[in-house]
């Protein structure tokens, strides 16, 4: 007897709560989504996709949308009105462009003055039909044409396709292209830049195909540098005219055994070389750097220190920052009161 009036007590405890929670909703403006998820499952590259979030006010007040915003530009968005009695219904239609390539997706924010904010997500996995046998490119300022290697294409579904356009980023990779070929397998013999190359050391190639499903394929490249600096460049805040700042850098060559420096020269004579410390393809350097007397005239300055090495290769270290002033010196005061109290 004890057992049935025990589970009887939890039932009634139960319903209570489920009432109370039932009531909460219906006060005030209550925003209800049929579903905040949406999968597009596989999708082509590039393909646009649609999608609807049905919505209803579960609420006793009216319901007000202030902002719907996507995370993402791919996404374009659409909500016919933002006021919305008890009962009423409505809909936020979403058209999402899928990406080339991967998995992608975006959160849509919608707030109201019922229940502040719901993240709605769209989805998908985008599936190429045409495959390329290197997924990227690794290439080289030093060996012949970069080292490219030829780029193959393989159509997934057996549907021969041609290529339409070749483009890199600046230029920097060509390719003589047989528009009118078509077949399943491609393969394009590319023609690197060298001189583009050091311009644009990463990037991508885009191709344009013919395929019924897939109608661009992107290939990552990069190259490294012939020199790397950390930190790239210097700025200095707070400095005082006249009075030198001292500095290190580090610097790696990514292509040669040794670094022999053969002169260094500041373009407005405020950076000057204190040590240069080689060990094979690393390097130490420190710096002084003087700020000429101009803080009356601009509270600004800049200058750059290049680096000639013996084998001829040449490298800049810019540098610039700002002059202190009262308003600055306040502040470097009150950061450094805190951190001493700290």
């Amino acid at each position: 007897m004890k057992t049935i009036y025990f589970i009887l007590k939890v039932v009634l405890v139960t319903a209570c709560v489920f009432n109370q929670k039932e009531l909460n909703a219906g006060t005030g403006p209550h925003i209800k989504f049929e579903k905040e998820i949406v999968d597009f499952g596989e999708v082509k590259p590039l393909s646009e996709n649609v999608a609807v979030f049905r919505f209803f006010n579960k609420g006793n007040e009216q319901l007000i949308i202030s902002k719907v915003a996507s995370t993402c530009s791919c996404t374009v968005l659409e909500l016919k009105k933002k006021n919305y009695s008890p009962g009423e219904s409505g809909e936020i239609k979403v058209k999402f462009k899928a990406p080339i390539k991967g998995p992608g997706g975006s959160n849509i924010n919608v707030i109201t003055n019922g229940n502040k904010k719901t993240i709605l997500r769209v989805k998908a996995k985008v599936v190429s039909k045409v495959e390329t046998v290197s997924k990227s490119l690794e290439l080289s300022l030093i060996s012949k044409n970069a080292g490219i290697k030829p780029i193959k294409l393989v159509s997934k579904d057996g549907k021969p396709f041609s290529i339409k356009s070749f483009n890199s980023t600046g230029d920097a990779i060509s390719a003589d292209i047989n528009l009118a070929k078509k077949a399943t397998v491609l393969e394009i013999k590319p023609v690197v830049n060298l001189k583009k190359l050091e311009g644009s050391l990463c990037g991508k190639i885009t191709l344009k195909l013919s395929h019924p499903h897939t109608s661009i394929v992107e290939i990552p490249y990069s190259t490294p540098s012939r020199y790397q600096l950390i930190p790239s460049s210097i700025f200095l805040f707070n400095a005082d005219p006249n009075k030198p700042v001292l500095r290190e850098i580090s610097l790696t060559s990514n292509y040669t055994d040794s670094i022999q420096l053969d002169s260094v020269a500041s373009a407005k004579g405020q950076i000057k070389v204190l040590a240069f410390r080689a060990d094979d393809n690393k390097a130490k350097i420190a710096l002084e750097i003087t700020p000429k007397n101009g803080a009356g005239k601009s509270s600004y300055f800049a200058d750059f220190l290049k680096m000639k090495f013996e084998n001829g290769d040449e490298i800049s270290v810019p540098c610039r920052g700002y002059y202190a002033t009262e308003k600055n010196k306040k502040i470097n005061i009150s950061d450094q009161s805190a951190s001493s109290e700290r």
